[in-house]
């Protein structure tokens, strides 16, 4: 209790301990946190609801991430433009523009 109250009574070799002991507390914390990787694609599902942010995903540059509202109505076309197999009308893409 002494070292809250007056920081200088702790030695500096006890602080670096203590700021050890810390930061590994806070990698365990760290190592803890699961990603999910979709560099091929994929739904998405776990914990939280369509718009919490509850779910921790790697991403790479250029990729687009979809609302869950959206990904519930255009799954399937979605899905198909991941596996490169998505030809839409007259073999282009049916873009509706709002």
């Amino acid at each position: 209790m002494q070292a809250m109250a007056d920081p200088s009574a702790i030695t500096l070799p006890q602080k670096l301990a203590n700021y050890g002991m810390v930061a590994s507390a806070g990698a365990g914390l760290i190592a803890s946190i699961k990603s999910q990787n979709f560099a091929d694609g994929g739904f998405v599902s776990g914990a939280g609801t369509g718009r919490s942010d509850d779910i921790f995903a790697n991403l790479s540059n250029g990729e687009f991430i979809a609302t869950s509202k959206a990904t519930e109505r255009y799954r399937p076309e979605v899905a198909a433009m991941s596996r490169g197999t998505y030809i839409g009308e007259n073999n282009k893409p049916n873009i509706i523009k709002r």
